[in-house]
C-alpha cells in the first residue's frame, strides 16, 4: 500500500485483511489443486495455441494468488514468467497486460507497470481497472497529478460508483488549494462507500480499502472544516464519523486532541 491505498487487485501485506491459519491452509490447497489441473491441461496433445496462452496466463495468476497468501518473491517470479509466455502467444489481450502491470506494481517496477497498463488501454481503452491503477501509479509514484486527475475522471465517467477515485481527487484538489472541489470529492467518496456496498460492480476492492477511503475522507473533511472553513458543526460531524470507523485507540485519542486544540485554543477564530 502506498499513499494510504492499495491498488485494485494488488495485494500488499499491510492491506490484506487478517484471516485464520485454517483459511490460509484451505486457500493454499485450493490454489495448488488449480495449478495441478492447469499443468495437466498443458500436457494435452490437442491444446491449440490460443488455449495454451490462456492456460499459461491462468498459471501465472495462480502463482500470483498464492503469493497473496504466502508472500514470497519466487512466486512472483513464476507468475511473471508465465504471464510473459502467455503474452508472447496472445499479444492483444488487455487482461494479460493488466495482470502483468499489477505484478510489476507489486515489484515496485513503476516504469514497467506503467507500460503494461498503457498497453492494456491500447487494446481496451475503457479497461476500468487499468485506468484506475495507472491513475494511482501516476499520482502516488510518478508525481504526475494532471495525468492522474484525467485518468480518474475517465474512470468515474465510465463507472460513477468507483471506490477510492473521489478520495484521491479530493487530495489532489486540496494540494492545489481548490478547497471547494476537495470538499466536494471527499463527500462524494463518502457517498460512494454507501452506494458501493449496496451495488454490484466489477472492481475487486477489499473491505479494508473501502473503509480506509471512507475514514480518510471523513478525516480530511474534519481538518478542512476545522482549519479552513471554520465550521465547528461540520468538523464535529466528520470527527464523529471518523471515530466510529477508527478502531485504533491511540489514533482516536490523537484526533480528539487535535479537534480540541483547534477549537479550545481558538486557533481558527469564530464559526
Amino acid at each position: 500500500m502506498h499513499g494510504g491505498y492499495a491498488y485494485f487487485s494488488t495485494p500488499v501485506k499491510s492491506a490484506v485483511e487478517k484471516i485464520s491459519v485454517s483459511e490460509v491452509f484451505n486457500q493454499q490447497n485450493s490454489i495448488m489443486n488449480t495449478l495441478k489441473e492447469l499443468y495437466l491441461s498443458l500436457l494435452q496433445k490437442d491444446v491449440q495455441p490460443v488455449e495454451r496462452g490462456h492456460i499459461l496466463h491462468n498459471i501465472g495468476s495462480a502463482y500470483y494468488d498464492l503469493h497473496k497468501i504466502i508472500p514470497q518473491d519466487p512466486l512472483l517470479d513464476s507468475s511473471e514468467n508465465y504471464y510473459l509466455q502467455s503474452i508472447n502467444i496472445i499479444s492483444n489481450n488487455a487482461r494479460f497486460y493488466y495482470n502483468l502491470g499489477r505484478l510489476y506494481t507489486e515489484y515496485r517496477k513503476h516504469g514497467a507497470a506503467k507500460q503494461c497498463y498503457e498497453k492494456a488501454l491500447g487494446v481496451k481503452p475503457d479497461h476500468i481497472l487499468a485506468l484506475h491503477n495507472l491513475a494511482l501509479l501516476n499520482y502516488f509514484e510518478l508525481d504526475n497529478r494532471e495525468v492522474a486527475k484525467a485518468l480518474l475522471g475517465r474512470v468515474l465517467s465510465i463507472q460513477a460508483i468507483s471506490p477510492v477515485c473521489n478520495y484521491v481527487l479530493g487530495e489532489i484538489f486540496e494540494k492545489e488549494n481548490d478547497l471547494d472541489k476537495a470538499i466536494f470529492h471527499y463527500n462524494k467518496e463518502i457517498g460512494t462507500f454507501y452506494s458501493f456496498i449496496r451495488s454490484k460492480t466489477n472492481i475487486p476492492v477489499s473491505n479494508y480499502t473501502l473503509k480506509l477511503a471512507l475514514m480518510k475522507s471523513h478525516y480530511r473533511l474534519f481538518l478542512l472544516y476545522s482549519t479552513k472553513r471554520r465550521n465547528k458543526e461540520g468538523a464535529k460531524k466528520n470527527l464523529d464519523a471518523y471515530l466510529i470507523i477508527e478502531k485504533n485507540e491511540e489514533e482516536r485519542k490523537n484526533v480528539i486532541k487535535e479537534f480540541n486544540k483547534y477549537w479550545k485554543e481558538n486557533r481558527i477564530g469564530s464559526e
